[in-house]
């Protein structure tokens, strides 16, 4: 190898060791009860029949998936959330979950920032 190759090589090997050693590990133990706890409350939000809860469970458990213990590791039935909340918007809307969870709420109210978010809202409320 010529030296270009090798200093981009080596680079490249340093670079892949200082995100190792600064990337936070998730804590598996309570990232798995803290799933569960999610799990059990999408469950109890789905079942209400209350679109708004099931709003709030999905966009709950979606910021908590980029926070400690998760550390940004979404579950592997995060899927389960996008269905359930698809499961409550009209049938010709959809909105990720990712988006949802960026998402801030009003401080007079429980309906959404943003044009489309406003319709989830006032749609969620009328279910």
């Amino acid at each position: 190898m010529d030296t270009e190759t090798e200093r981009l090589l080596r680079a490249a090997g340093e670079r892949a060791e200082l995100r190792a050693r600064s990337s936070p590990h998730p804590d598996y133990a309570a990232a798995n009860k803290a799933f569960h706890r999610q799990k059990a409350a999408l469950t109890r939000a789905k079942n209400s029949g209350n679109a708004a809860q099931v709003v709030a469970a999905v966009r709950k458990a979606v910021r908590e998936w980029g926070q400690p213990p998760f550390d940004g590791m979404w579950p592997d039935d995060w899927s389960l959330w996008q269905r359930t909340l698809d499961d409550v918007l009209p049938w010709n809307q959809r909105i990720d979950i990712q988006d949802l969870a960026g998402v801030e709420r009003r401080r007079s109210g429980s309906a959404l920032l943003g044009r489309t978010s406003d319709r989830v809202a006032r749609r969620a409320g009328r279910r």
